[in-house]
């Protein structure tokens, strides 16, 4: 997982030191700048992320600030956009509260630009492509109750994945790994007396 992040991350990262010797700092400027984040929307926040000079001025256009594109020399070019791409970003983020994530996603659609609302934990939750796939089930856990569960997020069609059971309790298998480790009943019993180690028990069978 370390490795694939990495790969990810650094191919924008390297920057100038991709080269040997570095021709250049590492770090990607757009995306260093402190204001290169989601966007506050009236209902939440909005991922979005005009770059072409096409966009920009269609953005622009929409939001009725022409003006920004045709006229503010921080923002003519696209290199005078990435030398004050904070500015670009900062400025973004006072127009956006203007309106809820879903007329956003709306106006960014319509102007083929990326974007993609920020989920709460509830939407997550409540995400209907989850629910489509059974991605959360509600099982019976043997000491605790009804439970939610997530199943496997990879699926194969020959080798199905089902989750192996429940987190073990403190204690629960010690009586098995220690007989799989060629202990007897009875030293398994002598180490459990003597307090070397723990053998669990469900609430119901636990002395008062």
């Amino acid at each position: 997982m370390f490795e694939t992040m990495a790969s990810v991350m650094l191919g924008d990262q390297l920057s100038g030191a991709t080269f040997d010797p570095p021709l250049g700092p590492w770090g990607y400027r757009r995306m260093l700048v402190p204001d290169r984040k989601p966007y506050p929307t009236r209902d939440g926040f909005v991922a979005a992320l005009p770059y072409r000079d096409e966009q920009w001025k269609a953005f622009f256009a929409a939001v009725g600030r022409s003006d920004l594109y045709e006229g503010d020399p921080r923002f003519l070019t696209d290199a005078k956009r990435l030398e004050n791409v904070n500015d670009l970003y900062a400025m973004v983020a006072t127009l956006t509260p203007d309106r809820t994530t879903a007329e956003w996603l709306e106006l960014f659609r319509k102007l083929d630009i990326a974007a993609m609302p920020v989920n709460s934990i509830e939407d997550v939750i409540g995400n209907r492509h989850l629910a489509d796939v059974g991605f959360l089930d509600v099982v019976e856990h043997p000491s605790e109750g009804r439970i939610v569960q997530m199943k496997p997020a990879a699926s194969w069609s020959e080798t199905p994945l089902e989750p192996g059971g429940p987190a073990p309790n403190l204690g629960e298998h010690t009586r098995q790994i220690l007989s799989e480790a060629g202990f007897t009943r009875e030293e398994i019993d002598a180490l459990g007396a003597a307090g070397v180690v723990k053998q669990w028990q469900p609430a119901s069978s636990q002395k008062p």
